[in-house]
């Protein structure tokens, strides 16, 4: 059976910059944490949760266009949200 580990994502945000960490939850953390930061447009993720409202309303995710569509939406929410070492950290926890 695989060891359960708890990750913390802090994600601070200013304007339109999003700054975050990750790191494994422990008895004893390191005060001291790297943030990778990247530019946001949040207009685009914006439209992007209204897509993944809309697919999620129709309700049938047994239409393989469908769950297709949402899958391809929620992938972009994804690349446009997190930064590449949160990325990588978070696949590396599955």
């Amino acid at each position: 059976m695989p060891q359960e580990i708890t990750l913390t994502l802090e994600i601070i945000r200013e304007g339109d910059i999003l700054k975050m960490s990750i790191s494994e939850h422990k008895e004893l953390s390191a005060t001291l944490r790297h943030y990778s930061q990247h530019k946001v447009d949040f207009r685009e993720i914006d439209r992007l949760c209204q897509e993944v409202t809309a697919l999620l309303n129709k309700a049938n995710l047994k239409d393989p266009s469908l769950f297709r569509s949402l899958e391809k939406t929620t992938h972009a929410l994804w690349d446009h949200l997190f930064t590449r070492p949160v990325k990588e950290k978070l696949r590396q926890s599955l």
